[in-house]
């Protein structure tokens, strides 16, 4: 990833922005669902109105199309059909205010705390509801509400602007990055550097969707697009040391206890809330992982969970695994279920328990203890 300092960022972006023809470069050719000068910005379509290069009644239909629930206002200037708005997945609505806010301001904003995550490709199951941005003014910083979208079933994002931290002040002088330019889909945003916004972050996090996003640093399952490079995975050595960045003792600490769950061995978003459900309820942690051998020491199985004291095998199914051509083997659904029943009696044949959860039992925690209680899965003593 190309490390550029503040002010070889923030110049270079703002260069890109300042020349609105120069957007087209950056994004997809026209789409028929809004008008013939609609571009793709993450799948989405969406026009840029300007009053340099669109004339005051082009830009007064775009507004009179938000007034009748037709389009949505995601920016000043920015405006996408309603029906794609509301039909597009949760990230994708995010993604595409972040570049909305690029797109909107003079200078390209420096993304911090969850839009920076994003950018960086790391998992976020609760999308967050606020763009969060950097400034160095104590006047800037503020939350803005922007005007609620007229019919949209999903609100526009709203805005939060922070100071720099002052305990980052030091740190920066060793020539650690605080910004970097990002290329997610081709679009030149601004981000803080990886380990900012991790040590930032991660403090602020629900513990499951913190570890979530430290186990996807240790396996390096990130959402990368094709337009990143891929990167080396995190240590425990690299999440201990990224603690420095913490701007207080209090975050340190969290962010520490944090770390003490997290493990490269997580496969998934689910596998990582798993692993915290399981901490959280006062059950012995498991073994992640653990390949299986029948009496004739043949491989049977890969088990997510594994609790050797009491034989007992713990699998967390996502919808992923059983969505035909688009699951994770490209098989039908049939095939898999009649995979999975072999697989499964294979496993019960040698005593083995096993016990399964989905998305709606980490959800529902009392459900999930019901399960592992009803399994026998030891508690913590």
């Amino acid at each position: 990833m190309t490390v550029l300092s503040d002010v070889d960022v923030l110049s270079s972006a703002g260069t890109l922005l300042d020349h609105p023809r120069g957007r087209g470069s950056i994004l997809d050719s026209g789409s028929d669902e809004f008008d013939d000068s609609t571009m793709l910005l993450w799948g989405m379509p969406v026009r840029l109105a300007r009053a340099e290069i669109d004339s005051a009644a082009r830009i007064r239909q775009l507004s009179r199309e938000v007034c009748r629930g037709r389009a949505v206002r995601i920016r000043p200037g920015v405006f996408a059909p309603q029906p794609g708005w509301d039909e597009a997945r949760p990230r994708q609505r995010f993604l595409t205010t972040v570049a909305a806010m690029a797109f909107a301001r003079p200078v390209s904003p420096v993304f911090c705390r969850q839009a920076a995550l994003v950018l960086h490709d790391l998992p976020m199951v609760n999308v967050p509801q606020t763009v969060a941005t950097r400034t160095l003014s104590q006047g800037s910083a503020r939350k803005r509400r922007p005007v609620p979208a007229e019919e949209s079933t999903f609100r526009v994002f709203s805005e939060a602007c922070h100071l720099w931290p002052s305990a980052w002040r030091e740190l920066r002088k060793t020539g650690d990055p605080v910004v970097e330019s990002l290329l997610p889909d081709g679009t030149v945003l601004t981000a803080e550097a990886l380990v900012c916004a991790v040590a930032d972050t991660v403090p602020l996090l629900p513990l499951s969707d913190a570890v979530a996003v430290l186990d996807a640093l240790m396996s390096g399952r990130r959402n990368r697009s094709e337009s990143r490079r891929a990167e080396e995975p995190w240590s425990m050595e690299d999440l201990v040391a990224a603690a420095s960045w913490c701007t207080s003792a209090g975050a340190r600490q969290r962010y520490l206890a944090c770390v003490a769950l997290a493990s490269e061995r997580s496969e998934s978003v689910a596998e990582s809330w798993s692993k915290v459900r399981f901490h959280e309820l006062g059950f012995e942690a498991p073994v992640q992982q653990e390949v299986l051998h029948d009496a004739q020491g043949e491989e049977i199985a890969r088990g997510d969970f594994w609790w050797d004291g009491g034989r007992i095998l713990g699998e967390c199914d996502g919808l992923k695994k059983y969505s035909g051509p688009d699951s994770y083997s490209g098989e039908s659904t049939v095939d898999v279920l009649r995979k999975e029943r072999e697989r499964e009696d294979r496993i019960r044949a040698e005593g083995i328990i096993m016990v399964r959860w989905d998305w709606s039992d980490l959800k529902h925690p009392r459900r999930l203890a019901w399960k592992l209680d009803r399994a026998g899965v030891p508690r913590r003593g």
